[in-house]
């Protein structure tokens, strides 16, 4: 009875059926791999993402029932690939505006640019992880002032405290700048969270819900949490965001200092420095908001008293000045005597 009932079907199905143990079995249109604990994206499966869209990509405008299926796809990946719900925005922004036109949309501006980021995937031998395995732990509390972003890393005497100015004419709503704080923290520590687990308090529900959701209605901030996750992805960061109170928010202090040390030459100052003692090669003592500039208007290599995203070095006391060729530095007046 149990024979006749398989053959026909009732109870297991044949072709489905493997009786050579395996770690990696293909199911549901993925590769499911038991060594690797992630599921594999099949060869098949990409190659058909690319042709549909160097298809889409080769046309002028493209219809309603196209972006669906591009859509669905970038979706059903989201168990192989991480991230996909983040980059396909665009995509389901466009499918609205077909619904409610009743017309084809064309494939330009920022639809076409997330086309273009999916080419990603033709060279991508990647997988998404079930249980990501990070031993080191950091704590980062991030705030954001009108003017200035602020972090604290780790707890006690080993706290680390972070921050730079925004630039003067940054008008900015203030869920967009507690992104920028969080981007900028984590390119500040860069290669220091490698493999780790990184919890960040913050106190803003805006970006937390952005940040969970893979995206939410603010452009300005579905961009910057695009930067976020490539940084998360550059460093294999397990980022986990949660909310503090802003009363309860130690970063708080840091998102507002507002110190006569940071202050820099004017542009006219500068410029007759330039001219009186020729191009400098490096800025010796400044932040990423207050370094000054070549020429061609390109910040100088510089160092800063903490890590910031564009740092040279922490620290011009710890750095073998005998390097620099030209170096400018416009020190605080405590540090005149001493430097």
């Amino acid at each position: 009875m149990l024979e006749l009932l398989t053959r026909l079907g009732y109870t297991l199905s044949l072709k489905k059926c493997s009786f050579v143990p395996s770690t990696c079995k293909k199911f549901l249109g993925f590769f499911i791999d038991s060594l690797r604990q992630a599921h594999i994206l099949p060869l098949d499966k990409k190659q058909k993402f690319i042709e549909l869209r160097e298809f889409i990509l080769s046309l002028k405008e493209v219809d309603l029932k196209t972006l669906q299926r591009f859509s669905g796809k970038c979706i059903s990946m989201s168990l192989a690939v991480p991230g996909c719900k983040l980059f396909c925005r665009e995509v389901n922004a466009a499918i609205s505006f077909c619904t409610k036109n009743s017309r084809k949309v064309k494939v330009s501006g920022a639809l076409r640019d997330e086309l273009d980021y999916w080419k990603f995937i033709d060279s991508w031998s990647g997988c998404s992880k079930w249980r990501p395995e990070f031993h080191n732990g950091v704590e980062l509390t991030t705030d954001s002032s009108g003017f200035r972003y602020g972090a604290l890393v780790g707890t006690g005497k080993d706290r680390i405290v972070l921050g730079d100015y925004w630039l003067h004419n940054d008008e900015r709503p203030i869920h967009e700048k507690e992104a920028d704080a969080i981007l900028k923290s984590l390119m500040s520590l860069g290669q220091s969270l490698l493999n780790s687990r990184v919890e960040v308090c913050t106190d803003n529900m805006a970006v937390i819900c952005a940040w969970n959701s893979q995206g939410g209605k603010s452009q300005g901030l579905n961009d910057l949490i695009k930067q976020i996750f490539k940084v998360v992805m550059l460093y294999n960061i397990d980022l986990h965001l949660s909310f503090v109170s802003s009363v309860q928010n130690v970063a708080d202090g840091a998102s507002r200092i507002l110190s006569a040390a940071d202050t820099m030459l004017n542009a006219r100052s500068w410029l007759k420095v330039e001219d009186c003692f020729e191009p400098h090669t490096v800025d010796l003592m400044s932040l990423d908001s207050n370094v000054m500039c070549s020429s061609d208007n390109k910040p100088l290599p510089h160092f800063t008293p903490w890590p910031t995203p564009e740092t040279a070095g922490v620290n011009v006391f710890s750095q073998d000045l005998t390097k620099e060729s030209n170096p400018y530095v416009y020190p605080p007046f405590v540090l005149i005597f001493p430097f």
